[in-house]
């Protein structure tokens, strides 16, 4: 988006204190680029679309690990006929 955002690993474990991503890409732009608020809140649902969708290809891709025994649950609960979700933060 051209933003020039960057969140290393600190900043973002600082971020995960906020519940869910639209709220945090608010809260970000509002204490830490306030320049940029006016401009960026108005498209955060399109970000966080945007950001969405590329996290899925990536874990499609298999470019995102999965923890230890995560694919040995979600495939016993698939075999089982289970009804499989994710949930995050």
């Amino acid at each position: 988006a051209g933003l020039g955002w960057d969140w290393d690993r600190a900043l973002y474990r600082q971020l995960l204190e906020v519940t869910g991503g639209k709220e945090r890409m608010a809260h970000y732009a509002e204490a830490y680029r306030p320049q940029d608020v006016a401009h960026v809140l108005p498209l955060i649902a399109e970000l966080h679309r945007d950001k969405t969708a590329r996290y899925a290809a990536m874990v499609a891709a298999g470019g995102v690990a999965l923890r230890p025994g995560v694919r040995r649950l979600l495939e016993g609960a698939r075999a089982a006929g289970g009804k499989v979700a994710i949930a995050t933060t």
